[in-house]
This record gives structure tokens, sequence and C-alpha cells, in this order.
């Protein structure tokens, strides 16, 4: 099995950001440090070196070494055993020492190369006039099998039109022959790109400079190999974010095959690149791209692009909806909820999916952000949907507790919010009461989904 990983060494080849006046040795207990997963401005990523694991409490992300690896360097998941985690293994062992395993003790030495100069996101005017280019590109169309998709959620070909859909090309087989000095700036990048993807990344800055565009700096997705800018490039289906006005500001992937189904498009780690505040908040209305509040009856949140722009689509009456990567990627509100403030919103309703409801990890975070909601003067009511589910869940876990002689709470008169209360006592009394992928089902999961499955049946 070689030489045991450990997380001390993985942090040392990730470049993490320690909080100020750390104390970094093998020794030590544990550190804090910026956490490359959420990008929580604050220094919330706890490592600690006794234990060799990790834990986030803002992203909910832990694990151990190799798990800290795959994360923060591929945007996946680690299933241990499984080929993909042989795969990482192998990569992880390669940077730390160089594909041999060691025979004796390693000690990690801090790299006394000066840090990399902070870049500068540009402007939403300069990002959204280089992504509307992009999405002109011939090999970006989209494609009848992401088209079919888009449908199978509900969404009607004008809009998918409108909203400007994109599909990820497939890397070319056959790349172009790299100079050398080409050849060794993609040896030398520190997250290992492979040539066909670099190879496209370099033809889609090619068609981007034939367009009159020459500087990429401060623009999210865009790194430099050598003196070269490239387009860091994930396969999938490319769904623009944007900020109140339309324009747009970042993307979101839907990957194929991935255990990490969504995920922001972001090439951190990488030289030229940006490496924080790249994920934005997304604003859709029923009228049209962007922020529309003269028609706009009902202003919600939920979580994700996509869902929101089916929220939008499907709703009976105009609504905005406001969508967040994550549900603990809250730094990026702020902008948009000054922008409600000013315009004398004083309401949005939480439309996270109804997994809050019953599984407490989803909760916690809801609760987070109806906090930060009323530290911003906002009100933050709940929305809820499906009653037949809540009533037949509320009974099962009813007979669940009395089985189980746990104390049934006080009846509130309400089945979604006895429902919570009855989970909170199960949880509370050490039971497993739902299983993982059972939390709420998904026909009526999120309110996209309800919507859709309404105007179906």
């Amino acid at each position: 099995m070689g030489e045991p990983i450990r997380i001390f060494d993985v942090v040392g080849i990730l470049g993490l950001d320690p909080r100020p006046g750390s104390q970094i040795a093998p020794t030590s207990s544990s550190v804090n440090f910026k956490c490359p997963i959420c990008n929580h401005k604050g220094y919330t990523l706890n490592v600690n070196y006794q234990k060799d694991t990790f834990k986030c409490p803002k992203c909910n992300s832990k694990g151990g070494a190799v798990a800290l690896y795959s994360l923060v360097r591929f945007n996946e998941s680690y299933q241990k055993g499984s080929a993909r985690a042989k795969e990482t293994i192998a990569q992880l062992r390669q940077e730390l020492y160089g594909g041999s395993t060691p025979t004796g003790p390693q000690r990690h030495v801090r790299s006394t190369t000066p840090a990399a100069p902070v870049i500068r996101q540009a402007s939403d005017e300069e990002k959204n006039a280089v992504y509307n280019a992009l999405l002109d590109l011939e090999p970006f169309k989209l494609t009848p099998e992401h088209r079919d998709h888009l449908r199978s959620r509900g969404l009607s070909d004008a809009v998918i039109d409108r909203n400007q859909y994109r599909s990820i090309p497939d890397s070319p087989y056959q790349h172009p022959r790299f100079s050398k000095e080409t050849e060794a700036a993609i040896q030398n990048l520190p997250v290992k790109v492979s040539k066909s993807a670099i190879a496209l990344g370099l033809m889609t800055v090619a068609a981007l400079k034939e367009k009159g565009f020459n500087d990429f700096t401060g623009i999210p997705g865009f790194f430099k190999v050598g003196k070269h800018w490239c387009f860091y490039l994930v396969k999938g289906i490319l769904i623009p974010t944007r900020n109140e006005r339309g324009q747009i500001v970042c993307f979101q992937v839907r990957r194929q095959g991935s255990g990490l189904r969504y995920m922001t498009l972001s090439n951190k780690m990488l030289p030229g690149s940006v490496q924080d505040g790249i994920s934005k908040c997304h604003v859709v209305s029923s009228s049209r791209v962007g922020g529309d509040l003269t028609c706009s009856t009902r202003i919600m949140l939920t979580e994700g692009p996509l869902k929101a722009d089916v929220i939008a689509a499907l709703s009976k009456e105009p609504v905005l909806v406001l969508a967040i990567q994550g549900v603990n990627v809250t730094a990026c509100l702020k902008p948009v909820l000054d922008w409600l403030k000013a315009n004398g919103v004083r309401t949005i309703y939480n439309c996270l999916d109804m997994d809050r409801i019953t599984n407490l990890n989803v909760r916690a975070g809801s609760l987070a952000l109806r906090e930060l909601m009323a530290a911003n003067g906002f009100e933050f009511p709940a929305m809820v949907w499906d009653d037949e589910t809540a009533i037949k869940k509320l009974q099962e876990l009813k007979d669940l507790a009395i089985v189980n002689q746990v104390p049934l709470p006080k009846k509130t008169g309400n089945p979604f919010t006895y429902l919570c209360a009855l989970c909170v006592a199960l949880e509370e009394a050490g039971i497993q009461h739902t299983e993982k992928s059972n939390y709420w089902p998904s026909r009526s999961k999120g309110y996209d989904d309800w919507l859709y499955y309404i105007r179906s049946h």
C-alpha cells in the first residue's frame, strides 16, 4: 500500500491560505484555512493534522487527506474503492513523490516562492461581452441531447433559446502539435489538464480573438498556458448565471458522468486565473432574463441557476427568482439584496428544496439563510408544497417514534412544521429516520420539480 498519505502534505501541494499567524508544522494540532471549496470569506476550513481530517462548517465538506485533494483539485467527491478513487490516489502520489513511494518519513517544507499576485475580476460588462461572444461560437451550439434534457425539465424551445444554454464541445481526439514552450508550460501546470482539453481551450481563445477579444485578465474560466490564454472546459451543459441587469457574470456546468453534477466553471490554481468570488447570484424573471420588478408578484430564493430558470418559466404568477450556487455560498447575495432593498423589496420567499424539512443538515443551511436575510432587513417566509407527501411521511415517522418510545412533539396544526419537529426529535434520540436518498420524493423535491409535475398530471 506504500507510505500513508498525510493531510499535512496534501495541504502543502494545494497551497491553501492559512489564518495569519498560524503555526504550520506536522506536530500542530489543527490549523484553519480559507476554504477553496465554498470560497467563504473567513478561515472556515479546519484541518486536523493529528487526525488527518478536514471540515468546513460553511459548506459541510469533510473527510480525509484524499477527499480534500479530490474536492479541491477536481471538484469531485471521493468514493473509496472506486476506479476513479484509484486514479485520484495515483495522481496525488505523483504530485507528492514524483511517482515513487518514499521509503522513509516525509516532511513537507513550505514553499518560499512568492505568492501569485491577486487578480481582480473584470467588470460585469467586460465578462458579459466575452461570455456572449463565446456562446456565439459554432462549436458551443446546443446538442439535441442537451436540448431534450432541458425540455424534460419543462422548458420550451423559446425559453431554452432565450436563456442561451450551450453544450461544451468534446475535446478533439487529434490535437495540434504544441511548441516546446507550450509543452513545457503544460507540464508545469499545478493542476493536471489534458492536452486535448488545452487544445480546445486554445482554439476557443483563438476564435474569440478573431472577434476582437485579446485580453482575458480577470474573467473566470480563462488561464495562462505559458504566454497563451486558454479557456477551461468541462464537458456538459453550459448554464449562464446572470445579474439583475441580465448580464452573464459566470457559468455553471451540468456535468456528465460525475458525482458532482453541478459546478461553477472556474480554473482556480491555474496561472493567470481569478481565485476568489467566482460564484454569483443568478437573477431571472418570468418576463425576461435578469431582474424585472415591474410585474413580479413574488420574489423567491432557490439553489441553482437552472432550477431558478425552470421556476420562472413554469410559474403561473409573474415571479422573480434568485439562485445561489449552494446553500452555503451566500457572499454573492449582498449586491442583489442591496438592489432589492433600494427598490422597496422587504420579503423574499424561501424556495429551497423540501428536504430542508427532513434533512437537518439542509435545514441548518436554510436557517442560516433566514438569519442572513433578517440581518439585511428582509422577511424570509418558507414556501411549502405537496401536502400529500408531508402527511404520508408524518404518519410513517410518528409510527417510528412510538415504536422507539420517542416522545411526540406538540402538535402545531401544520403538517410541515410538525414533520420538521418530529425529525428533530428522532435525530436527538439518535434514530435514523430517513434513508439519504429518500428525504423527499424527486417528483416534488424542488419547486421546479413540483411545478413540472402538476403541469404534466
